[in-house]
């Protein structure tokens, strides 16, 4: 893989590259994951899942000048288990609570 990436880097630095590791994990964990692939690999962006809460996506966040490709909808057939289903009392889909707090004021989420 770091082959890869200096290899594009070599041919053209302007190219945006990203990491489809769809990651999610607790902090310690997830620090360790965004040093590999934004610090140590150099992607530009990492795909990561929210749904564990904050503290696995903050350590990729705090990277600057990376990006964070939040997978809060997703078309896979499982999506249905839990991204789709309805909180009680609200009747929210329980992904529209995590856009709110996934996109609230931060710019280097896609």
């Amino acid at each position: 893989m770091a082959d890869t990436v200096k290899f594009i880097r070599s041919v053209n630095h302007n190219i945006f590259i990203i990491a489809d590791a769809k990651r999610g994990d607790i902090g310690n964990s997830t620090e360790m994951y965004a040093r590999t692939f934004l610090d140590n690999l150099d992607f530009d962006a990492v795909t990561v899942s929210p749904y564990m809460g904050s503290d696995s996506a903050l350590p990729f966040l705090q990277r600057q000048g990376k990006w964070v490709i939040m997978l809060t909808v997703t078309s896979n057939k499982g999506a249905d288990d839990f991204q789709f289903q309805k909180i009680k009392g609200s009747g929210e889909y329980l992904l529209k609570p995590l856009l709110k707090q996934v996109f609230s004021g931060e710019q280097r989420i896609i």
